[in-house]
C-alpha cells in the first residue's frame, strides 16, 4: 500500500510539473483532519485532498498530549484520491493522556 501511495504521489506530482498552459498557476492548499482522543487504542487520521488535487506533503500536530508513540506518517491513496495518515496509540488512559490535534496534507491542483 505505501508503495502504491508513493507511486500516485509520485505521478501526481509530475504530471503538474508540466502545465498545460503557460499561464497555468499551481495552488497550494493545506487540508486538515482534526482529532482528540483518550482511549489505549491506535488512532488513524487522514487528511484527504480533495477531488483533482495532489499530495505534495503532511504530517502532524499535537496541540496537546503526552505518552503516545507515533508508528506511521505518510502518505496514502485512495482510488484517485490523496492524502497523508497519522497513526499512533496512546501509552495511557483517560484522563490523563488526552492526545489532541491534527494531521494535514499539503495538496496542490493546477488552476
Amino acid at each position: 500500500m505505501k508503495s502504491t501511495a508513493f507511486a500516485g504521489l509520485m505521478a501526481g506530482v509530475l504530471t503538474l510539473g508540466f502545465c498545460a498552459s503557460a499561464d497555468a498557476a499551481l495552488v497550494r492548499t493545506i487540508r486538515y483532519a482534526n482529532f482528540t482522543t483518550n482511549s489505549y487504542v491506535q488512532k488513524d487520521v487522514t487528511a484527504w485532498c480533495e477531488p483533482g488535487e495532489v499530495a505534495t506533503g503532511g504530517g502532524h500536530s499535537i496541540t496537546y498530549g503526552e505518552k503516545f508513540f507515533v508508528y506511521n506518517n505518510n502518505p496514502v491513496a485512495n482510488g484517485s484520491l490523496q492524502g497523508w495518515n497519522f497513526r499512533f496509540i496512546i501509552q495511557g488512559v483517560y484522563p490523563q493522556f488526552t492526545v489532541v490535534g491534527a494531521a494535514y496534507a499539503v495538496c496542490v491542483k493546477e488552476q
